[in-house]
């Protein structure tokens, strides 16, 4: 049996590996590696290059660029129905008010999964919420950025319905979504494993009886509810 700390650990893992298990097929089509050059151009997305150069009474002048100013992202749809206040937040992390069950629904995880993918994220170094464009501009919230990655594959929702409910554009929500799900499957062997030994083996089988009543269960992907009606009628309780 796993002691307190050592549990949470392992159901930890398991919901960020199921999390992670779900971003692969959205892989498809996409490049095999995000380099940091297509990442630079999230920053980017509201700037327009007037062409590399002017030629004026043959002078060359440098290329100037258009910053387009942004909406408020506390005037998004997302932030102000989850983000917006502490009070907000909590409703959103408790999975019995309807606040916590409707994210649930739109974005395919509990609010706690969701704030420790925002962590994870931050601690790999994979986004710098300090960092400006070249318009001065300080980086998108990273939240939004991560909600839109999970309404898209939760609901489907397109990176035009994103960007109404983030006030993120939508090229943005699309570079970042390449570049998030690709660095998600980098580390997806540290979340996403058989049991390697008989100690391992035995310590997993143990949680998912005890949690879910699954004897023999040794790990879950996806987060797929599955019916057993095959079940011996010798291991039902």
């Amino acid at each position: 049996m796993l002691d307190s700390n050592e549990n949470d650990m392992a159901v930890e893992s398991t919901i960020v590996g199921d999390t992670i298990s779900s971003l692969l097929p959205f892989l498809n089509g996409f490049p095999q590696e995000a380099t940091q050059e297509i990442f630079d151009d999230l920053f980017e997305e509201e700037d327009f290059d007037q062409g590399e150069q002017q030629d004026v009474d043959n002078v060359t002048l440098p290329k100037s660029r258009n910053t387009y100013e942004r909406m408020p992202k506390e005037e998004s749809n997302f932030y102000r129905r989850y983000l917006a206040s502490e009070t907000i937040k909590a409703n959103a992390s408790n999975p019995d008010h309807p606040k916590g069950k409707e994210f649930r629904s739109l974005f395919g995880v509990p609010f706690d999964v969701f704030e420790l993918l925002v962590n994870l994220t931050l601690e790999k170094g994979w986004y710098n919420p300090e960092r400006r464009d070249a318009g001065g501009r300080k980086c998108h919230d990273i939240r939004l950025l991560i909600l839109g990655c999970l309404c898209t594959m939760a609901s489907n929702a397109t990176s035009v319905a994103n960007q109404s409910n983030t006030n993120i554009s939508c090229k943005c929500h699309s570079v970042f979504h390449t570049f998030w799900v690709s660095k998600m499957s980098e580390i997806k062997d540290e979340f996403i494993k058989m049991p390697t030994d008989q100690e391992s083996l035995e310590n997993a089988a143990s949680e998912f009886e005890n949690s879910c009543n699954l004897v023999g269960c040794v790990g879950s992907m996806d987060v797929v509810k599955i019916g057993w009606n095959k079940c011996p009628s010798s291991l039902v309780p």
